[in-house]
């Protein structure tokens, strides 16, 4: 399996938590402080509210406040943010705009705005509403950080990268702003560029249990598999119940060829988030590489289950079922997975090498040229083999040869 089908970078964790702090908190305009203090201090009622998970009252309370001034537009921001923080999204938005249509330069319901929809996955809307922020408030990191994310998530890279440098130049001691700018990095490819930022946001706020991780991906895609432990464990350390983290400590284990200690790593994933068809895939390989194929079965078994249409799920599947033995349920999982992906060339290479084995040349032949086609790395020795054997008309009986030994060993390493 590929691993780039679990490599998750972050930039936040919890966005709720994230809108309630970030707002409330970070990146306050030079311009704006004042005005922000003074209602800070108007409305510290309602965080004491929202601190002591008192949040219908804190509504309750600025609902009264506007229905004694509908103008009160930092009465809709404040309502707001109680209601996005207890997950009211819809009503959080329909009262940052009211707020902004009560006071059309208030920047920071904008920003709320902005914020909000990024976090609901509308980057293009949240852009919409942080140019506003912006051209109220042109020196607002906060706005410029949003903003690159929402360019990130629509993977405008470039544009993002311009924004965090902003960001950054106006916040120059924010952890937040370094460590997103490093995700786009990494998002790139750049990982060296990556680390240097991470390094930094990690020595502005060490307790950051999200860059920890997040450097540990970089390093983990560098086959830097020490530093990427290091910085997975350090993460764990600082957030216990953080399975991304539990998880890739099992992958770097597994790279390492660790699969006992891998295991342990995946059990805690799996603990923390059942029936994960990934996690069950990797531990199954594990299994897999300890010469116990009917665990590695079962493990691959749950997940198709789970997920049906996963068709790494089947091709590893195949593979425990070829070390059992299993000819006819190996090939019928192989088929299941190029039937499901079309592009696998590993699965037509594994079912050919078997057909192979078992005398069915025709077939083999096809499937090795097919797995060539799609760029897979077949030995010329095997192809000239397979089609000798399909001249000659040969069938069953056949004996592998040392040739088809180094197919073997290729066909059952513990990763694709």
């Amino acid at each position: 399996m590929g691993d780039d089908m679990v490599i998750v970078l972050f930039k936040r964790l919890f966005p709720v938590i994230i809108i309630f702090g970030c707002l409330f908190c970070v990146f306050v305009p030079e311009s704006s402080s004042q005005i922000i203090l003074e209602n800070a201090d108007k409305y510290e009622f309602i965080r004491e509210l929202v601190d002591s998970q008192q949040y219908v009252r804190a509504i309750h309370h600025l609902t009264k406040k506007i229905e004694d001034d509908p103008l009160d537009s930092w009465a809709f921001l404040w309502r707001g943010k109680v209601n996005a923080f207890m997950g009211n999204y819809s009503d959080a938005i329909d009262d940052y705009n009211s707020a902004a249509r009560t006071d059309p330069e208030l920047a920071e319901a904008y920003l709320c705005t902005g914020i909000l929809y990024n976090l609901l996955g509308e980057p293009k809307y949240a852009i919409v509403n942080l140019d506003r922020a912006i051209e109220l408030e042109p020196r607002n990191a906060a706005a410029y950080f949003w903003r690159g994310d929402a360019y990130d998530e629509l993977g405008k890279s470039v544009i993002a990268l311009e924004d965090y440098d902003r960001a950054i130049e106006l916040e120059p001691d924010s952890a937040e702003c370094y460590m997103g700018r490093g995700c786009v990095y990494s998002k790139d490819g750049k990982f060296a560029y990556a680390i240097e930022d991470y390094n930094v946001s990690i020595r502005l706020d060490p307790e950051n249990f999200l860059c920890w991780y997040n450097r540990g991906i970089a390093y983990y895609n560098l086959s830097k598999l020490d530093n990427a432990m290091r910085d997975f464990d350090k993460a764990v350390s600082l957030y216990p119940e953080f399975p991304q983290a539990v998880f890739y400590k099992g992958m770097t284990l597994y790279r390492k060829e660790e699969y006992a200690k891998a295991i342990v790593q995946f059990d805690a994933t799996e603990d923390m988030v059942p029936n994960d068809p990934i996690v069950l895939v990797y531990r199954g390989n594990c299994f897999l590489g300890l010469q116990k194929p009917g665990r590695a079965i079962a493990d691959y078994s749950i997940a198709i289950r789970i997920d049906p249409e996963f068709a790494e799920a089947y091709a590893n599947r195949g593979r425990a079922f070829e070390e059992k033995g299993e000819v006819s349920m190996a090939l019928a999982d192989y088929s299941k997975a190029i039937d499901l992906d079309g592009e696998d060339g590993w699965s037509c290479y594994n079912r050919g090498v078997l057909y192979y084995e078992i005398g069915a040349f025709k077939e083999a032949l096809d499937d090795l040229k097919r797995a060539v086609a799609l760029g897979y790395d077949v030995s010329e020795n095997l192809l000239e083999e397979c089609a000798r054997e399909l001249e000659k008309g040969k069938g069953l009986g056949k004996t592998a040869s040392s040739d088809d030994d180094d197919a073997r060993s290729t066909r059952f390493s513990p990763d694709r």
